[in-house]
């Protein structure tokens, strides 16, 4: 807690003054209900905006029973439904809506976002999710016509949720300097 960077605001009225909090894999346990709920008032009430990202120990389902329930924006299988083996993934795919978000858009000047992101590199990992009603899935990845969720997107009260189901766009750099990774965070 306190002001250094990569902490948490130690009060309520700091978090207030942020725009954006990006949680990667953490365990809600590490903060109090009362600073959950604080980061809920963040997004709801202030209006802020919250990046999940996800990554392969799949901690962000322990917001799941934690007053942050209503900020993810996809439900997990229990842990003996996850299967042992996820299904393979081999590409990913704007949804009809997403094609029409300029901050989905990885190549300026083009309308065929689709086939810039059937080119990525898809992430060798994906968490097993399903987006929950009100939420909208932008991205979806997978093999054949077996697509899972990889973006997720949900208004929240005054604020914007986005669930990112893979730590992995570090692969879109491959071959192209960090063009398209690059633009996607920085969008």
């Amino acid at each position: 807690r306190g002001l250094a960077n990569g902490s948490f605001p130690s009060t309520r009225s700091r978090l207030m003054e942020y725009d954006v909090v990006v949680v990667g894999e953490w365990n809600a346990a590490l903060l109090s209900d009362e600073e959950l709920e604080w980061l809920s008032e963040f997004v709801s009430t202030r209006g802020g905006g919250l990046l999940l990202v996800d990554g392969p120990r799949n901690t962000l389902r322990t917001m799941t029973g934690r007053p942050t329930a209503p900020l993810v924006p996809v439900g997990f299988p229990s842990r003996n439904e996850t299967p042992t083996e996820p299904p393979p993934t081999n590409r990913l795919s704007l949804t009809e809506h997403a094609k029409n978000i300029p901050a989905l858009s990885l190549v300026a000047g083009t309308s065929e976002q689709s086939v810039v992101w059937h080119t990525l590199p898809a992430p060798h990992r994906i968490t097993d999710c399903v987006a929950l009603p009100g939420s909208e899935i932008l991205v979806e990845a997978g093999a054949g016509p077996s697509l899972r969720p990889a973006i997720v997107h949900r208004r929240y009260g005054a604020g914007k949720i986005l669930y990112c189901a893979s730590d992995e766009t570090w692969r879109w750099r491959n071959n192209v300097a960090g063009l398209y990774q690059e633009r996607f965070w920085s969008q």
